[in-house]
């Protein structure tokens, strides 16, 4: 192993004699040939551990326990999802739908549903624009095709234009 992970383990398992045996035995293995792994298991022992181990252990009253056991029962229950009073089922699906998120989606669809009346709207605007414009484009159409003299309506209701005949 290498001096790095040697001395990870010193500091995270080996002191704390948590290692399993097989761990130990090489990690001494390697201390009894490393001099400058040795020097820094006995800095950290000396320095990190050793304080501690003349301390007292203070233990919390029990109040402090019973308080705990107390608000983790309350939160399950609140994240409990049992149909057992209307109020219940009212209360519980308003937090599994919090309001933000509703107003999200209702300003997404508002917002998709003026764009539809926008260009619904645009599209009609456009249609009446090419009916009333095309006076002026079978004129430009006819102007482009060097015969603009002949452009007039005859009995037959068409304009009887060179173009028109082309195309027809």
């Amino acid at each position: 192993m290498k001096c790095k992970n040697i001395q990870d383990l010193i500091l995270t398992d080996y002191l704390d004699n948590e290692m399993d045996l097989q761990n130990k035995k090489k990690i001494e293995a390697h201390l009894s040939e490393c001099q400058e792994c040795l020097q820094y298991a006995s800095f950290v022992q000396k320095n990190t551990v050793e304080p501690f181990n003349e301390a007292q252990r203070h233990y919390p009253p029990q109040s402090v326990w019973q308080n705990i056991k107390k608000a983790i029962e309350e939160g399950q229950k609140e994240n409990e999802f049992v149909l057992t009073e209307p109020q219940n089922y009212w209360k519980k699906m308003r937090n599994f739908f919090p309001l933000p998120q509703q107003i999200f989606a209702l300003g997404g669809v508002l917002a998709v549903l003026v764009m539809v009346v926008l260009i619904n709207n645009y599209a009609v605007k456009k249609g009446a624009m090419v009916q009333r414009d095309e006076q002026n484009q079978v004129e430009y159409l006819a102007s482009l095709a060097g015969d603009f003299s002949e452009v007039s309506l005859d009995e037959k209701g068409d304009y009887g234009t060179v173009l028109e005949q082309y195309f027809l």
